[in-house]
């Protein structure tokens, strides 16, 4: 929590519905006029510098720094959202995916993200839950068009499932309270589940 606004995180793996699940948090007449969404960081970081995946595998140099500014970034998003959540009335702040997703995509996980970013691990106390989604069945895994320079999303559905499989490891390691969204046929299930424990959460 902070001060007095409590911070969720929305997480998982490539593919695993985050994006259409946080949709459906501001129709819901419970939850939505209490609760402040926030893009994660590393989106907004990629959007503002036009980064294609090109970019990514251009240089280490390029990807630790991204990693640098993503850290950064989440930390002023931390700020400037319970501000306006506190302005605006709200309670809670829901964050699509964290910083700490960013220690998946390394090979030393979180140890090396520490190393690299600088952040101080008591800056995960910042964070009240954290829900990862499961992935989904693999005949209901949809990924971008592999033609499409800014399609970020693993073609793989092997490795978006590890991905995610590391991002949970990732925020486990943390000591974090996260709450598990099981992978289901029917996504109406899934999204009725997550809104149910949303509803528990804030």
């Amino acid at each position: 929590m902070v001060n007095g606004i409590k911070v969720i995180v929305v997480t998982g793996g490539p593919g695993s519905g985050k994006d259409s699940l946080i949709a459906a948090i501001t129709s819901d007449s419970e939850i939505g006029e209490f609760v402040l969404v926030e893009t994660e960081a590393a989106a907004w970081v990629i959007a503002g510098q036009s980064m294609t995946r090109q970019d990514f595998a251009a240089s280490e140099a390029i990807r630790i720094t991204f990693q640098q500014v993503v850290a950064a970034t989440q930390s002023l998003k931390v700020l400037l959202a319970v501000e306006r959540a506190r302005r605006t009335g709200k309670t809670t702040v829901i964050f699509n995916r964290f910083a700490f997703d960013g220690a998946a995509y390394l090979t030393g996980g979180l140890e090396e993200f520490w190393q690299i970013t600088g952040m101080d691990p008591f800056c995960s106390n910042e964070v009240d839950a954290v829900i990862w989604t499961a992935p989904p069945p693999p005949k209901h895994y949809v990924c971008h068009d592999p033609s499409d320079p800014n399609g970020y999303r693993f073609e793989d559905y092997r490795t978006a499932a590890e991905l995610g499989a590391r991002v949970l490891n990732a925020y486990t390691d943390l000591g974090l309270t996260v709450h598990q969204v099981a992978g289901q046929d029917n996504f109406a299930d899934k999204r009725e589940a997550f809104i149910r424990l949303l509803r528990r959460l804030i």
